[in-house]
């Protein structure tokens, strides 16, 4: 963990900033898709651990259903 310093910039300041200056403007949008980006793996990662979970949870209700089943025959 480490200290940051934030720096509140307006909308307006911004996109005038964005206009100005072609490397800020190349930064800003690899920011932007670099984030997307990790938060797309993640949202995988996330949808094929609920599978997974999904998946566990049918097996062991399958299991469930067939030791009912033996119990009351």
């Amino acid at each position: 963990v480490t200290d940051i310093e934030l720096l509140r910039v307006s909308l307006k300041d911004l996109d005038r900033a964005l206009q100005e200056s072609e490397s800020l403007r190349g930064s800003f949008i690899t920011v932007l898709l670099r984030s997307m980006a990790r938060r797309n793996r993640r949202l995988v990662e996330l949808q094929t651990e609920v599978l997974a979970l999904n998946t566990a949870i049918a097996r062991e209700r399958d299991q469930v259903a067939r030791t009912l089943d033996e119990l009351q025959k």
